[in-house]
């Protein structure tokens, strides 16, 4: 085998091992998908604020001339108060969102009684923001305690009024659904001479105002790792790899055909020549005879083959690198000279 036959055979095999490389990480990475589930937390918050106004008989008496959330609202004054809620949803990820609100006024006493008084029925709405109220009349408020005290005798009851707001909300977040109930309270001491906010015991924050924080749970797609020793790559890189192993592999193999093919059918030099007949071939000492009227073949490989048809042997005259080959058959002489078959090649091309 010659020199050019081993590096061919070499790039072939080496062809070979990236196809079959490439085949491999191909079974793998097409056997998984590119990504995953990954669980993730989508922070948000809920806010809701209370307010709440009461027309009165002496609009000198308050600096706005009604009362405003914060301000005791009197009986003598005012038959009635209206309270306002507004509730807000803050969640910076991708979302839809609708639900249903009510607002309840709930009348308590210290020995643990308590009715609950509809302001607002439910109602829907959709979107992350929505404002709802409700009124209520201070004389049902006194007919409804005076009916209680009558009737438990308790000579000095201690009323309180709860206002409760109720959110509940449903929707999407990412492609999971979300689900949130809002239920704040606002407290008021009520008495004979009304209503007036509740003591919270602390200076701090807005007691008419309710914040919660938290997370919703979403999946989302994300890309598949693989750990091969100390390299990390994802199953969608191991998929281009594989198919660009395998395309270089088939055009490199196409290519390094052509070009060996094209290295076999040019003129070899003698030693190329001996290396690859072996045998075939007998080099001759002396000069080669001018053979007129011989047979010329454009290959060597041809030559030989007519040589063995002969049962004779391929004589070579060397000319240098290269040798002028004769065959002498029974009736005719056949000759392949390198020169004479690269000018006819040339001419063909032209």
């Amino acid at each position: 085998m010659n020199a050019i036959s081993r590096r061919f055979d070499d790039f072939l095999l080496a062809l070979a091992a990236v196809a079959v490389a490439s085949l491999a990480i191909g079974a793998f990475a097409f056997t998984r998908t590119t990504t995953r589930e990954v669980g993730r937390e989508l922070p948000y918050s809920q806010t809701g604020a209370l307010s709440y106004t009461a027309e009165v008989r002496d609009p000198g008496l308050y600096d706005t001339g009604v009362a405003h959330a914060g301000d005791p609202v009197f009986a003598r004054l005012s038959d009635a108060v209206r309270f306002e809620y507004s509730y807000r949803l803050s969640m910076a990820s991708a979302h839809s969102a609708s639900g249903t609100t009510s607002l309840n006024a709930e009348l308590g006493e210290a020995s643990g009684w308590k009715r609950t008084l509809p302001l607002s029925p439910e109602q829907a709405f959709s979107g992350d923001e929505v404002l709802f109220a409700g009124s209520l009349s201070l004389t049902d408020l006194r007919q409804l305690a005076d009916k209680f005290t009558e009737a438990t005798g308790i000579a000095r009851p201690q009323f309180t009024l709860t206002l409760r707001p109720v959110v509940t909300l449903t929707g999407v977040v990412g492609a999971e659904p979300l689900a949130l109930r809002f239920k704040p309270s606002a407290a008021f001491v009520y008495d004979e001479a009304g209503l007036r906010p509740a003591p919270t015991g602390t200076k701090e924050g807005d007691p008419f105002v309710a914040h919660e924080e938290s997370f919703a749970t979403s999946t989302v797609p994300a890309a598949r790792l693989v750990s091969v020793l100390a390299l990390h790559t994802t199953i969608a890189q191991l998929r281009s790899l594989a198919i660009a192993g395998l395309v270089f592999s088939a055009l490199a193999g196409v290519v390094l055909a052509l070009v060996h093919g094209r290295r076999r059918e040019e003129p070899e030099g003698l030693a190329d020549a001996l290396a690859r007949y072996g045998d075939a071939i007998v080099v001759a000492a002396e000069a080669a005879p001018l053979a007129a009227g011989a047979v010329h073949l454009s290959s060597l490989e041809g030559l030989v083959r007519v040589a063995r048809t002969e049962g004779t042997v391929v004589i070579a005259y060397p000319m240098g690198a290269v040798a002028d080959y004769v065959v002498r058959g029974v009736v005719s002489t056949y000759r392949y000279a390198p020169r004479r078959a690269e000018a006819s090649a040339a001419a063909v091309r032209a």
